[in-house]
């Protein structure tokens, strides 16, 4: 039987809230989809 909890968990971090759907690799026409910029300062 499969385990279900997984689907269950609430929803994680959404990355596509993120990224840019106008980037895409010049030579496949892809979607980039890593290496998104951020930036950390401190509380």
């Amino acid at each position: 039987m499969a385990d279900s909890s997984s689907a269950q968990a609430p929803a994680g971090v959404n990355s596509n809230v993120l990224t840019d759907e106008t980037a895409v690799d010049p030579l496949s026409g892809n979607v980039v989809l890593h290496g998104i910029p951020v930036r950390v300062e401190p509380a």
